[in-house]
């Protein structure tokens, strides 16, 4: 990711303060718990590296959603069943809805699971863990809120390639990447409900120091 996107991923959670205020009327925006959102991401970088359809992402999937239960929030599984490189791999996106005024929708996403390298013990502290807790302390903040739009938080499994570049299992029609929001891609196409989003807002990487995610130091 260049310095380019990750600022435009700043602006994205910036965007996503500024919605939630905005339906306030005038009000005071909501407050978001940096402190709680940390917590979040030290347990799950402590499970270790968490690729799709590891023990360790479905520790992890197992706190996201007690976390959410706890705090009054339904989390809805969205099973499937992706053809990877290295096989037939069981995933599953979480998806939290606080309904609106309108069912229209605005989505905020962002992934969970790690990349799987064999050369080095990668926990993903910035790439997943940050975004996944930025999402969870979001919905959480947010859930008491008038709301004009329905909010769907969505935090999506198998974004991460299994090959070691992305382009290097490439194959035309099923690439080796972005399972989780392919799938709820095409899920939302057959069952009707693709028009109703209205905006989606996306955060990868944004807990980088200095936005500097290519050193490892913090992962």
């Amino acid at each position: 990711m260049t310095r380019r996107l990750l600022l435009l991923c700043v602006l994205s959670l910036s965007t996503a303060v500024c919605v939630g205020a905005a339906d306030q009327r005038g009000s005071a925006a909501p407050a978001f718990n940096s402190s709680r959102a940390w917590d979040d991401l030290r347990q799950m970088v402590a499970f270790g590296p968490r690729p799709a359809g590891s023990s360790a992402l479905k520790s992890t999937r197992a706190y996201i959603e007690k976390q959410l239960a706890a705090a009054g929030l339904t989390v809805t599984e969205q099973p499937f069943t992706a053809t990877t490189p290295v096989g037939q791999v069981a995933m599953i996106n979480l998806i939290v809805k606080l309904p609106g005024r309108r069912t229209d929708r605005i989505l905020f996403t962002g992934h969970y699971d790690t990349k799987p390298l064999k050369d080095s013990v990668f926990v993903g502290a910035s790439d997943g863990a940050s975004s996944g807790a930025m999402l969870m302390e979001l919905a959480r903040t947010l859930k008491d809120k008038p709301r004009e739009l329905t909010y769907e938080f969505v935090w999506f499994d198998g974004e991460e390639a299994f090959c070691k570049d992305w382009d290097e299992c490439a194959r035309p029609g099923n690439p080796d990447n972005t399972y989780g929001s392919r799938y709820y891609v095409e899920n939302a196409k057959k069952t009707g409900t693709l028009g109703s989003i209205k905006a989606m807002i996306l955060v990868d990487m944004i807990g980088a120091k200095d936005h500097v995610h290519q050193d490892h130091r913090f992962d």
